[in-house]
């Protein structure tokens, strides 16, 4: 409901934390064309993943490892 409801009320800036865990195929690919649809407005996206594939379209990717910034 929240990714629906900053769809409705775009900010600035979208933190998402795993949004597609446990989610199936079908699920995961309207979730990405959500998160497509808010960046061409101009939102920036923080995401947090642990699975790569979800990354193939950022902008730019930090990894984070023990605790650390490794871009």
């Amino acid at each position: 409901m929240a990714l629906i409801r900053n769809l409705l009320f775009p900010p600035q800036v979208l933190l998402l934390d795993e949004v597609t865990t446990g989610l199936d195929e079908a699920s995961k690919g309207i979730v990405h064309q959500l998160i497509d649809s808010v960046k061409k407005d101009g939102v920036t996206i923080v995401q947090v993943t642990h699975d790569a594939q979800e990354l193939e379209e950022a902008g730019r990717i930090i990894h984070i490892v023990e605790g650390r910034v490794e871009e």
